[in-house]
């Protein structure tokens, strides 16, 4: 059939680390292929409409025009956080991590007291791919990184399991890749579960969880030109963390609005299974207490905002996050 139309469901989307920061990885090279919601690519096009005395009132062509000069493509991946891939989300956003060199290769993340260079290369970046099902109209963006990550759990959302929001950005995109050939697997759905966590506590007190929300953020500065039309690298300018805490009514829950009058730091733990262990996973987030109250509801809940700080002088982390996923990413 000629000119098919086709719907979203149709594409598919894949990632793979990249070796040359600047340098996209091949359209027949193998990918990870997700499983997450459509993503829509915004490649900020630049629209250039200079004022100009050309003897008219109304725009003319020749004072018009666009181009991808100095353009920061993004996009955001929403998925379930599945346990060999969540190790990827984790260090594009956080940039520093440990990995052991045995099974199961648990990884610790934590922020970096200065940003990677990413031309040297050190620190991670992808390249992603938006895979058309006609040939030679699939986009691609390379060299991206991310600027967040939010990870929310409840039992009443996402089917109970653990899900992902990436906010990525990168330096270069095009309309008119081919990935015809290369292997493109897709990752075991392997979850985090609501209902499988085995730690959850604020202060070292069992917290009966209601929903939480983590989001890990940097801010980047594309600096410097390439002399190809793009920025030479990125400058990480800022880190922050921020929590969104539930928990049903209770002496641990009514600790935080505790804190919150007080102003003390809080300590929030949320994990699965045991430590060098296929499947561990572990966040400890450093925390003052930024705002909270009770809700009334089918049962009466605290709900508590807590943004993340370090202890310099006991040399606390403003976030650790732990994985044991049995995959080896030789980092």
């Amino acid at each position: 059939m000629a000119n098919e139309l086709y719907s979203g469901k149709h594409m598919r989307y894949g990632v793979k680390e990249q070796a040359v920061f600047g340098t996209g990885e091949l359209d027949t090279a193998d990918f990870i292929q997700l499983q997450c919601e459509p993503i829509v690519i915004a490649p900020d096009v630049k629209h250039r409409a200079p004022a100009r005395a050309i003897a008219q009132l109304h725009p003319d062509k020749s004072s018009v025009f666009n181009d991808k000069l100095g353009s920061i493509p993004s996009c955001v991946i929403k998925t379930e956080a599945l346990k060999k891939e969540l190790a990827l989300w984790l260090y594009l956003v956080m940039q520093n991590v440990t990995e052991e060199v045995a099974t199961p290769f648990q990884k610790t993340f934590t922020f970096p007291s200065v940003g990677p260079n990413f031309s040297a290369p050190d620190g991670e970046f992808f390249t992603l791919l938006s895979r058309a099902p006609v040939a030679s109209v699939s986009e691609k963006v390379h060299s991206m990184i991310a600027q967040k990550l939010s990870l929310s759990l409840s039992a009443g959302a996402n089917n109970g399991n653990l899900a992902a929001e990436i906010s990525l950005i990168g330096k270069g995109h095009v309309r008119t890749s081919n990935p015809a050939t290369g292997i493109w697997t897709k990752t075991a759905a392997d979850l985090f579960n609501f209902h499988n966590f085995n730690v959850c506590t604020l202060d070292g007190t069992a917290l009966i969880l209601e929903s939480v929300k983590i989001d890990i953020e940097c801010n980047w500065a594309a600096k410097g030109a390439d002399g190809s039309g793009s920025f030479q690298n990125w400058v990480l300018t800022s880190q922050s963390v921020a929590l969104q805490l539930s928990g049903l009514w209770d002496a641990a829950s009514r600790a935080g609005l505790t804190a919150l009058d007080a102003g003390s730091e809080v300590i929030f733990i949320l994990g699965w299974g045991t430590t060098a262990t296929d499947g561990f996973l572990k966040f400890t987030v450093h925390g003052i207490v930024e705002s909270g109250a009770p809700e009334e509801g089918d049962a009466r809940l605290v709900n508590l905002n807590i943004k993340g700080i370090s202890d310099v002088a006991n040399t606390e982390q403003i976030i650790t996050a732990e994985l044991a996923d049995a995959k080896d990413w030789t980092w």
